[in-house]
């Protein structure tokens, strides 16, 4: 979203990107027809996409975290109207894909990118870094060894000061 974001308004003056989607295509059968199909997309993501994500918030609940009741936030999320909704037009607008037109636009404007990833990430893959270097060279990249797709609530210290090093407030 922010990548988009950034691609499309001249106000911003440097994007953050935490274990990002959009530097890489995601590709499988069920995100497919998520995308293909606007209702089925829908219903597949209410169906199957929701359950998928209250096993992993379930799985995380023993790890380290830096924010104290994110895994209860996250699940009560779930519940908030118009969030599922909001997640599954994301999944089937932009997700999936990667967004290398966005990134030109960007790497073009001159607009500073900071990629934090985790070296840990089962949902974005390390890999996704590579090919970030590849749609965008100018981007700084940094791998927090020990994270995963937690990152901004497992790490948020460090996250905070690679940010912080970069745009001080």
């Amino acid at each position: 979203i922010v990548t988009q974001f950034a691609a499309r308004h001249d106000r911003v003056r440097g994007v953050v990107l935490l274990t990002a989607a959009g530097t890489i295509d995601i590709g499988g059968k069920a995100l497919g027809m998520m995308q293909g199909n606007r209702f089925v997309g829908q219903w597949l993501y209410h169906v199957s996409g929701v359950k998928s994500l209250e096993t992993g918030i379930d799985a995380a609940r023993g790890e380290k975290v830096d924010v104290a009741g994110i895994h209860d936030i996250q699940m009560a999320e779930l519940s908030m109207r118009g969030y599922r909704a909001a997640v599954a037009s994301s999944i089937q607008g932009m997700l999936g894909d990667a967004l290398r037109a966005e990134h030109d636009s960007i790497r073009s404007a001159g607009i500073p990118v900071l990629a934090i990833w985790g070296a840990l990430d089962d949902v974005i893959p390390l890999s996704a870094k590579d090919a970030l270097a590849a749609l965008n060279p100018d981007a700084d990249q940094v791998v927090v060894e020990d994270a995963g797709h937690g990152l901004p609530y497992t790490h948020a210290d460090r996250t905070a000061s690679e940010v912080l090093a970069r745009w001080p407030v």
